[in-house]
């Protein structure tokens, strides 16, 4: 797995939105079973989720920005720690001074509202993270992994070029969650002791990749982390797949941030693909929470 530290970058902002439209556990009772909503909220941690309404615009030309660098990367649970190793290194060899990550998923277009294994699981959101050129930054450190023998686990079957969607082929997401539990508990966790062992400065808080409750408690639990380190946000968000550090960051941190923080935050899923990494956030940038 390659081991990569990028200095004299800085994070200046986070702003994370989320649609105003709130779902209710009880919404999917017919789905789950009106006896089982209380087991489902107690095993996942979720209570509501939101829900895009509408289609989704070309980023750049509504911000306005014009002639600029622009470019995706699809990795859905990792995207984010991904993408900020990647901006992060690119801004630290002076290739560009400013750059804006922006990380989101509207996983409620991609889900069956059949399925009770992801149905009820997703919430959408979206995050803008700015990062800047700084002298002063401190240094980061990431861990990047991928595993394709996991690949059928996590996967949406069809709707690309390989396998095009057809009346008779799913293009709805399909998880194996034993499996990816498996793959959590082992490969994520050691990947994670590996980063912390080699770095092993104080750490504020855990973000990990917000699957569900029972998995995210095993994992600390595995890893021996005080319960009140680990950040959640699924209880309000659910499973909002590459938004859930900014997303997670946003809604838990601003009471708590009184200095600069040691953050070590965790993306993993699809593929198997997995990132994790220690950041620092200075005391001065600005989270912010935005209901469209």
């Amino acid at each position: 797995m390659p081991l990569v530290s990028t200095e004299a970058s800085c994070i200046r902002g986070i702003v994370c939105a989320v649609p105003k439209e709130k779902i209710s556990n009880q919404h999917f009772s017919s789905l789950i079973g009106e006896e089982n909503l209380q087991k489902f909220e107690t095993v996942t941690g979720i209570s509501e989720r939101r829900v895009v309404s509408g289609d989704v615009c070309a980023i750049q030309h509504r911000f306005g920005i014009g002639n600029c660098a622009a470019f995706d990367i699809n990795l859905g649970c990792s995207g984010y720690v991904y993408g900020l190793w990647l901006l992060s290194m690119m801004v630290a060899q002076k290739q560009f001074k400013r750059v804006l990550l922006l990380v989101g998923d509207t996983c409620s277009k991609f889900v069956s509202p059949l399925d009770k294994s992801t149905a009820a699981l997703f919430g959408d959101a979206g995050s803008a993270t700015l990062i800047e050129y700084s002298e002063t930054g401190s240094k980061s450190h990431f861990l990047l992994g991928t595993d394709g023998s996991g690949v059928n686990n996590s996967i949406i079957p069809a709707g690309g070029f390989r396998t095009p969607a057809t009346s008779e082929t799913a293009n709805d997401l399909y998880m194996n969650g034993g499996e990816i539990f498996n793959f959590t508990t082992n490969q994520v966790s050691s990947a994670i002791q590996e980063i912390t062992e080699l770095y092993p400065e104080p750490i504020d808080f855990y973000v990990f990749h917000q699957a569900n409750k029972f998995m995210l408690e095993h994992l600390a639990k595995k890893l021996r982390l005080p319960k009140e380190q680990v950040l959640y946000s699924l209880n309000k968000f659910g499973n909002t797949s590459s938004a859930f550090i900014p997303l997670t960051i946003v809604t838990t941190l601003e009471e708590n941030r009184a200095k600069a923080m040691s953050l070590f935050i965790a993306g993993f899923g699809v593929g198997y693909s997995w990132a994790v990494g220690k950041v620092e956030i200075p005391t001065d940038m600005v989270i912010d929470l935005i209901e469209l």
